[in-house]
């Protein structure tokens, strides 16, 4: 007994490894939204730590003076 694969059977494996594959993708578009987020936070707390050495480092040299 051999099965004969129409183009409606294709199709419909086509559509399913495409909806898989579609869905994995949408999971890691999630995924680097949140992790770009939790970068700009990061980037944003290490500019401000930065500029706050920076800061004390210019009054340090104007007090050394």
């Amino acid at each position: 007994m051999s099965e004969q694969i129409t183009k409606k059977d294709l199709q419909e494996a086509a559509n399913g490894i495409i909806g898989a594959v579609d869905l994995r993708f949408r999971r890691v578009e999630q995924r680097l939204d949140s992790f770009d987020q939790k970068l700009d936070k990061l980037v944003t707390t290490l500019d401000k730590f930065l500029k706050q050495l920076s800061d004390f480092r210019d009054e340090f040299i104007i007090l050394k003076s």
